[in-house]
């Protein structure tokens, strides 16, 4: 994706809350001595691997979409709301080139044009994966806790809820490791469907609390992703893109 999404509480895209269980060690001569199973498929890494592999069909060659975002803030007196409508096309699920939509500004700057490291696509090898208890769910249905050595801006850690007949994440909850400024706390629910292309990300809502100042306050972000299309060039993206075209069927 992008998903495209992390932002900041005044300025940030977001474009990801539990903890996973430990990894065992093996020591050099046990490894050597025993040779490893192979991963069942039903352990989370395994999963995991079937569900990157289905997003990588999803997103092979170039892939269009567009987003619509709102970020409403408050703190005390203050009270902010901005919108922002972009687009991206992806090079392989790596965001290759990001643009605005006609008529729109640039509230969130260059911090929209980043794209997180999402656990369920190309950058998911950045991830190590664990049980999640989920009191809810049913088979197929299982829980994932998903976290990344690397705690920066573009990582996150959280829960997938994947159908594992079908090999697809349902839901993502997730916190990014670096807050947004000002921020406190962040928790971000990305939802996913079906689209044009394959199944991939629809729609995302973080909720943010913080301090200004004197004051504390809050901000709640919603995201949109539609239109997805494949194109057969970056030029023939591009283009279509910046004009607004809605010659391709939205999805």
């Amino acid at each position: 994706m992008n998903g495209a999404a992390a932002r900041t509480l005044g300025s940030m895209r977001l474009g990801t809350i539990a903890a996973t269980l430990p990894y065992a060690l093996l020591s050099a001569a046990a490894s050597a001595a025993v040779p490893m199973a192979p991963a069942s498929p039903s352990e989370p890494s395994a999963i995991m691997a079937r569900v990157m592999a289905a997003t990588a069909q999803a997103q092979h060659g170039l892939v269009g979409f567009e987003t619509d975002s709102r970020l409403e803030a408050h703190a005390g007196f203050f009270r902010r709301r901005q919108e922002e409508r972009r687009w991206f096309v992806l090079i392989g699920g790596v965001v290759e080139k990001t643009g605005l939509r006609p008529g729109s500004d640039a509230p969130f700057g260059k911090a929209a044009e980043e794209q997180k490291h999402e656990p369920w696509g190309p950058y998911g090898n950045e991830y190590h994966f664990s049980a999640a208890a989920c009191e809810h769910c049913a088979p197929p249905t299982v829980a994932i806790a998903f976290e990344s050595d690397l705690h920066d801006r573009l990582h996150g850690h959280g829960t997938l809820l994947v159908d594992t007949d079908h090999a697809r994440v349902l839901h993502e909850a997730f916190t990014p490791y670096v807050l947004p400024q000002l921020a406190r706390t962040a928790l971000i629910d990305i939802d996913f469907g079906a689209t044009r292309v394959g199944w991939l990300p629809r729609s995302l809502h973080g909720d943010f609390s913080g301090r200004m100042g004197p004051f504390t306050g809050s901000a709640a972000l919603s995201e949109t992703f539609d239109g997805y299309r494949r194109f057969g060039s970056l030029d023939e993206a591009v283009t279509a893109l910046e004009s607004g075209s809605t010659s391709a069927p939205s999805s």
